[in-house]
């Protein structure tokens, strides 16, 4: 049984049109997790300096 909250990110990529990562190549693969990965990843903090 898959958990609910893998279900919803799987239904979510699918949603956005988000292909199969084994259909991909690697350079494909890698764009596509950096155009993904702020579906589900809030923006960063400001940071004040570092």
């Amino acid at each position: 049984m898959l958990h609910p909250q893998a279900r919803a990110l799987l239904r979510l990529m699918e949603e956005k049109g988000v292909p199969p990562t084994h259909t991909l190549t690697p350079a494909q693969a890698r764009d596509f997790y950096r155009q993904r990965r702020t579906f589900t990843q809030p923006d960063a903090p400001e940071v004040a300096s570092v």
